[in-house]
């Protein structure tokens, strides 16, 4: 004759149950279960009545005779699946714990990107914010040389300002098209430059830059690696932008990007770099809270060879400001210029999949530089994603 299992088993033998097949309401209302037993209650409550549980013994299927001896479904779980010490408290919790992983497990699929995105950066910010020293710089602590302090930024010595973008290769040229037929609508006249190393690009992309009237500008490489995400050891090369004295300042933006609005206010502030805070969304919903850092872009900034040697002496020696587990550059900019710096509204970095409401910003303003940091269009418009409404047309594109 079987033994009729206790509550506790048919309970635990219905959690193992739940977790291989979880959905959420089962696996919440299975989870609440399963604490009650470890807090030592038993679920359902044993009926007080004498009477009132043998009728509900004898309403159970265990009768006497032949059904006696056919096995219920969930006593062969329980049998099969939990061994005798399970009923020990030890047992109940590594079931909780395996149910609650279950639960979370639910909970990735259902969020997926944004909460591993958004556990990421959690992450990060603990790394790094647990040292004072990464907080932002500071002249007396890191003294920096200036080319210019204030409203001496401002003040024109050469007389020429460009709009500077970078490729690391020849598979970004679909970008740096769309970037380009936006800018010659949106900025005639002004200068549209490209950074690159010596022996990226190919011949046919030097001959596109020349053909579309864009300055080659080659660099020195500079690279730290990046375990984060491992592409963003290339963007160091930004920091080669502050080597062209030729300039009186650049507008360093990142080939990702359309411009859709006139620039040329910028280059008149009275700083030595500007940029706009970095954004994102947090489960669907726009991230307001304040600034963390910076997003890099859309830089402006005036050209110091004693600065860019300060900054290469510093990533040198102190490893740390590399921000090999954050976005690189990106976050050493934010420390460097944390305190000195300026920042620019949102419509001058808006980012398509985050900042964008219709065809206006969060701060419901037109966008004047469109960031693609997802969806990029190396392929053309995609109708119904973010921002792709702004780039140029088909038959712009077959122009160029």
């Amino acid at each position: 004759m079987l033994r009729k299992p206790t509550a506790s088993q048919e309970l635990l033998a219905s959690a193992i149950n739940t977790a291989d097949h979880p959905s959420g309401a089962n696996v919440a209302k299975t989870v609440d279960s399963v604490s009650n037993i470890m807090m030592g209650q038993d679920w359902p409550p044993k009926p007080q009545d004498a009477a009132v549980a043998d009728s509900l013994e004898a309403g159970s299927g265990y009768q006497q005779g032949k059904e006696e001896r056919r096995q219920p479904t969930w006593a062969a779980a329980v049998q099969r699946r939990l061994p005798p010490w399970c009923e020990a408290r030890p047992c109940r919790a590594a079931i909780l714990v395996v149910l609650l992983i279950k639960l979370l497990a639910v909970l990735l699929v259902a969020t997926g990107p944004e909460l591993l995105k958004g556990a990421r950066n959690a992450l990060r910010l603990v790394y790094y914010s647990s040292d004072p020293m990464l907080f932002g710089r500071n002249d007396v602590a890191f003294p920096a040389p200036h080319c210019c302090v204030g409203a001496a930024c401002a003040q024109p010595h050469t007389g020429r300002v460009a709009v500077l973008t970078y490729i690391r290769s020849d598979n970004y040229l679909p970008l740096l098209k769309h970037l380009e037929c936006s800018f010659r609508r949106s900025n005639p006249g002004v200068e549209l430059g490209v950074m690159s190393a010596p022996g990226e690009l190919g011949a046919a992309t030097k001959e596109w830059l020349e053909h579309r009237n864009l300055t080659l500008i080659e660099v020195q490489p500079l690279y730290y690696p990046n375990y984060h995400t491992p592409r963003y050891g290339q963007n160091w090369l930004k920091l080669r932008a502050l080597s062209l004295m030729q300039y009186d300042a650049v507008l360093l933006i990142d080939s990702d990007t359309v411009v859709l609005g006139d620039v040329r206010p910028v280059f008149s502030l009275p700083v030595e770099f500007a940029a706009v805070w970095d954004q994102n969304k947090w489960l669907g919903r726009y991230n307001t809270r304040l600034p963390g850092g910076i997003n890099g872009g859309v830089l402006l900034l005036r050209p110091c060879p004693a600065m860019l040697l300060h900054m290469v002496e510093l990533l040198d020696t102190q490893p740390k400001l590399r921000f090999s587990h954050g976005a690189a550059e990106q976050d050493f900019f934010t420390w460097y210029y944390r305190y000195t710096g300026m920042m620019l509204p949102v419509e001058y970095n808006t980012m398509a999949s985050d900042s964008l409401a219709g065809n206006l910003t969060i701060g419901g303003r037109p966008p004047v530089v469109v960031h693609f940091t997802q969806h990029k269009p190396f392929g053309g418009a995609v109708p119904g994603r973010p921002g792709h409404n702004f780039l140029c047309s088909a038959e712009e594109m077959q122009l160029r």
